[in-house]
């Protein structure tokens, strides 16, 4: 309440929205408990729907607000066997429709296998077209908002000529900018910031997300199943012994695990040149770096935490600096640790002004 208190005095217009962008956050942090926001809103309705778009059929959930919607939100899911239906995604699609978002959630499939896939670009686009299709925007603001990888898919799919004028505005949380380098922290913990590097431990879980994420890309059978069971043994005992399952390796599979192994920065390179060249060609195709992000119409909000150990925040003001100043709004945080917030009072403060950042995109 002090934080609202003392945001109020920045006049009277912005009163609304200061006190909305408090309650969201407190509705955030509460999950499905209780909170302010859900005892003022009301209940938003979910309903599950089916469409079609290049060649393909989709599922998404819509959750409709209790109150006239002001702006159009896709939700993208990350890695989860629940997709759509994953707990802690559900809450936060409530807690946007309460704050008057209609919230489109599409179930992306490869996400539930845990696989990445430049496809997921026509996911996102799939969203926005039946967005636009179905009458949900109608003048409103149409915009995105997604999670670590999912950052990637979405910005790709803003820079579209189909949906550049589109969407209106972006949010990035703990996303990426070079895959290359992103694959490089995962993996060995190490990244550069201001042309020094810098050691963090990184989360082992995303560590060993790496193998079954491009598994796919591999021809050989045996890898794809080797390479998934080396990964769930260090995921349930990260000092497990796997040498047994690495001899019977074959060259592309042993190439992706020496990378994920591998603790040294500077071999990251040499190491994702010895990929597969399906594999490469996936991550060329999702890489942000080489991408004209200039060209971006949608406002971005980027927020990232000082402290991410699977994504390190250096990614997020490199894409705050492709975009430029003027389109792109940068909020680092501590106390969000790539996707949990657990903020003290200062940070807790960061966490509202971009709260309230979102909600003036929102209002367009």
């Amino acid at each position: 309440m002090l934080l609202v208190v003392l945001g109020l005095l920045g006049g009277c217009a912005a009163i609304e929205r200061n006190y909305e962008a408090a309650l969201l956050l407190g509705d955030l942090r509460a999950g499905d408990g209780p909170s302010r926001l859900k005892d003022r809103a009301p209940e938003p309705v979910r309903e599950t729907v089916g469409y079609e778009a290049y060649g393909r059929t989709f599922v998404a959930d819509v959750y409709q607000p209790g109150e006239p919607a002001r702006a159009v939100l896709m939700l993208m899911h990350g890695f989860s066997e629940e997709g759509k239906d994953d707990p802690r995604l559900t809450a936060v699609a409530s807690t946007f429709a309460r704050a008057r978002f209609t919230v489109v959630v599409p179930d992306i499939e490869s996400l539930r296998r845990f696989e990445v896939r430049v496809d997921n670009v026509e996911d996102v686009l799939a969203a926005f077209q039946y967005a636009q299709r179905e009458g949900l925007v109608e003048g409103r603001p149409l915009g995105a908002a997604a999670f670590s990888y999912g950052v990637g898919p979405v910005m790709l799919a803003a820079l579209e000529p189909d949906a550049r004028e589109q969407v209106d505005f972006m949010v990035a949380i703990g996303g990426y900018y070079d895959i290359v380098e992103a694959l490089g922290f995962v993996t060995t913990g190490w990244f550069r910031e201001d042309g020094e590097w810098v050691y963090r431990e990184p989360n082992i879980a995303g560590k060993w997300l790496v193998l079954p994420a491009y598994t796919h890309r591999l021809e050989d059978e045996n890898d794809r199943r080797l390479l998934r069971e080396i990964a769930e043994r260090k995921m349930a005992d990260p000092e497990a012994d796997v040498e047994d399952l690495a001899q019977q390796l074959g060259p592309d599979g042993r190439a992706m695990y020496d990378l994920t192994v591998n603790e040294d920065p500077q071999r990251v390179t040499e190491l994702v040149r010895r990929l597969p060249e399906d594999v490469r060609a996936e991550l060329r195709a999702l890489d942000l770096a080489n991408e004209p992000l200039q060209e971006l119409h949608a406002r971005l909000l980027l927020i990232h935490g000082r402290d991410d150990d699977i994504v390190p925040p250096t990614h997020s003001m490199a894409l705050a600096e492709a975009v430029g100043d003027e389109q792109a709004d940068l909020r680092l945080v501590g106390g969000l640790y790539h996707v949990d917030i657990d903020p003290g009072l200062r940070d807790a403060w960061r966490l509202w002004r971009a709260a309230a950042a979102l909600l003036r995109l929102r209002d367009g």
